[in-house]
């Protein structure tokens, strides 16, 4: 059960950090558009909900990696992968 936590932990902080990239990619490269239009939320929208996606895929990815006895690197380059690729269609999907 221990080994659980503790991957379950390490998968949290992981995704954490994939969901703060993805919101900081976005946020980095994303134009608001002009005369306070909805669109201007849709940065602080990405910004704070990526990290709660994330920490909950980290989460559940993070049990399941402890059982298949996989390098934690590979986890954090899936998941990193994984952000890049979302603020990338975000972007995409947004102009």
């Amino acid at each position: 059960m221990r080994k659980y936590l503790m991957g379950a932990a390490i998968g949290l902080g992981l995704g954490l950090l994939a969901g703060g990239l993805t919101g900081g990619m976005f946020i980095l490269f994303y134009t608001p558009h002009g005369g306070g239009q909805i669109g201007d939320w849709t940065g602080f929208i990405v910004l704070v909900i990526s990290p709660v996606i994330g920490g909950i895929i980290g989460l559940l990815l993070g049990m399941v990696w402890v059982s298949l006895k996989r390098p934690w690197w590979q986890l954090a380059a899936g998941l990193g992968a994984a952000a890049i690729a979302t603020a990338l269609l975000a972007l995409v999907s947004n102009h």
